[in-house]
């Protein structure tokens, strides 16, 4: 008995740095800083964000048929205008070039991952680069979903993610990169993953958000909003901005 509860504690501490392992390598922080000459060229930025108005609910079981999947429209959370204008304040904060919201069609996140195969492909942003050119701005910061495979379990844009390995973890993701991208030729100066956090513990997974209370949604709201924030202002700090 006192060797079983010996493994027991164990179990406690180590699977917890397991999922943060098996977590991390599928959603570990990627980017491309920018030198300091492509900064000098950065006079006029316009802003959008494709992040969408979904918020996923995943949970992935001990097998397969205990996995779960929901989403529910969160429009009024306005996710992008929220965003944007995190974006803008962060640079406001720290740089000199001026920037401005790019007003955009709402289908353009839609169209983006219709081919998300690889998120590099940038032709999937023509229309926006265009706009961008429209607006007169040189350079387009916009935040973009990962596509499905390189999300892991995680449905591109935000939302609720539990895992059960051992140890329940509840994660408030998102899964986006944040990227810079030269309006005159289409090219990434720079991009950084936007990572996910753990945030979620205290508040139950279920499959809709219609299932929570009004001060649960509220929590996760506020939590999502909090980690956006803060993974914007840390992405553009340390791509240069």
């Amino acid at each position: 008995q006192a060797s079983r509860n010996h493994m027991q504690q164990i179990f406690k501490i180590v699977s917890p740095l397991v999922f943060s392992i098996f977590f991390l390598t599928g959603c570990v922080t990627t980017s491309s800083l920018i030198n300091s000459s492509q900064k000098t060229d950065i006079q006029n930025i316009a802003v959008a964000s494709l992040l969408g108005d979904e918020f996923h609910l995943i949970r992935i079981g001990v097998t397969v048929f205990n996995n779960d999947y929901g989403k529910s429209d969160v429009t009024d959370w306005v996710v992008d205008t929220f965003a944007e204008q995190e974006i803008l304040k962060s640079l406001s904060d720290r740089y000199r070039a001026p920037a401005k919201v790019l007003p955009h069609e709402p289908n353009l996140r839609q169209d983006y991952l219709a081919n998300a195969d690889n998120v590099f492909k940038n032709n999937k942003l023509a229309r926006l680069i265009q706009l961008a050119k429209n607006q007169g701005a040189d350079t387009l910061i916009v935040i973009t979903p990962i596509s499905k495979g390189g999300a892991g379990f995680m449905t591109p844009g935000f939302g609720y993610f539990e895992r059960h390995y051992l140890h329940t973890q509840r994660i408030l993701y998102v899964s986006a990169i944040l990227r810079v991208v030269s309006v005159k030729d289409g090219n990434d100066i720079a991009f950084r993953r936007i990572t996910a956090s753990n945030a979620g513990e205290g508040i139950e997974w279920k499959a809709s958000l219609d299932e929570y209370s009004e001060e649960q949604r509220n929590q996760l709201k506020t939590r999502l909003f909090e980690n956006l924030s803060r993974s914007i202002r840390t992405s553009l700090k340390e791509l240069g901005f």
